[in-house]
């Protein structure tokens, strides 16, 4: 699977217009991504103070919180 890229454009300036064409890239690489959702699906499972084992459902979740947030 090729790396997903996200386009982030420029903000509006203080006058409210839009500024400059600028765009920001980046790219998500499946290692990255991989990251990212340990990293959310720990921080699922430290909510609950690591009770039960729902790590499997914790995964899960932060998959579809990660892809959610990348996705175009």
């Amino acid at each position: 699977m090729s790396p997903k890229k996200i386009v982030i454009n420029a903000a509006k300036s203080k006058a409210g217009k839009k500024a400059p064409a600028k765009a920001i890239e980046n790219t998500l690489t499946q290692e990255k991504r991989y990251l990212m959702i340990s990293e959310a699906a720990y921080f699922r499972a430290e909510q609950r103070d690591f009770q039960g084992s729902l790590h499997e459902q914790d995964w899960l979740e932060a998959e579809i919180e990660i892809d959610t947030l990348y996705s175009t």
